[in-house]
This record gives C-alpha cells, sequence and structure tokens, in this order.
C-alpha cells in the first residue's frame, strides 16, 4: 500500500476495531459466518465521520479474502485478550506488485498482539479477486 493513501486507512481501522462497543456487536456478527456487508455494516454504524468513513470505503475495496483475513485476524486477537492492528507495509518491489496485480497481507501472531501487515499498489487488484463490498 502506498504510505499516503494507506496509513490513515490502516490506523482508522486499527482504532476502530480496538472499542469495546465495536468488539461487542461485531464478534457475534463475524462469529455467525455473516456477509462481509454485513460485517462491514457493524463497522459503518460505529464510524467516526471523516477519516474513519473514507478508510471503510478503502477496505471495502480490498479482494474479499484479504478483508476476511483481517477481521477473522481481529477476532482471534480479540478472542484471547491480544492488541491487534493493522498496518500498511510498502511493497518492496512496487513495479512488480502492480505489474502482477499482487495483495500481500502477512500476519504475525505474538504473545501479546495480532499484526496485519498489508501491501499493495492501490487500484491494481488481479481481476480474481472480488471486492469485499
Amino acid at each position: 500500500m502506498s504510505v499516503t493513501a494507506c496509513e490513515p486507512m490502516t490506523a482508522a481501522l486499527t482504532s476502530l476495531l480496538s472499542r469495546p462497543e465495536v468488539q461487542v456487536a461485531l464478534r457475534p456478527v463475524i462469529e455467525s459466518n455473516a456477509s462481509l456487508s454485513e460485517q462491514f455494516a457493524v463497522l459503518v454504524r460505529f464510524a467516526e465521520p471523516g477519516i474513519a468513513r473514507s478508510a471503510l470505503a478503502e477496505f471495502q475495496e480490498l479482494p474479499e479474502l484479504t478483508a476476511t483475513a483481517i477481521l477473522q485476524s481481529w477476532n482471534t486477537a480479540a478472542r484471547a485478550g491480544k492488541h491487534f492492528e493493522v498496518h500498511s507495509v510498502r511493497p518492496s518491489t512496487p513495479l512488480e506488485f502492480a505489474r502482477h496485480k499482487r495483495v500481500r497481507i502477512t500476519i504475525d501472531s505474538e504473545e501479546d498482539a495480532v499484526r496485519v501487515g498489508l501491501s499493495h499498489v492501490p487500484g491494481r487488484h488481479a481481476e480474481w479477486y472480488a471486492p469485499a463490498r
């Protein structure tokens, strides 16, 4: 992800997912295997105006597989009482990422935290990815 566009998105999503009222509302929706649009509806309900809403709109543009992995990782961390964060990671080879329309997600599970790293070139997703919305 490019630093300028994606760091605010990942910071806003991390902040939103850390709120207790969001956790209480979102966890049962995820665990019921609700659709991603239903999961997003919960997030939107709690989003503050401004960056949170635009961050959620960007989040919905990610491939469905990526959005699901992020929310499942959050749920796993929340159930274990671990800190959770999403952060943008600049692609190591941006031209290669763009050429191959690559989206990379890394999930690090540590003793007290789960950290998700997300890398891609905005607007360059493989056609087989279904958008999350």
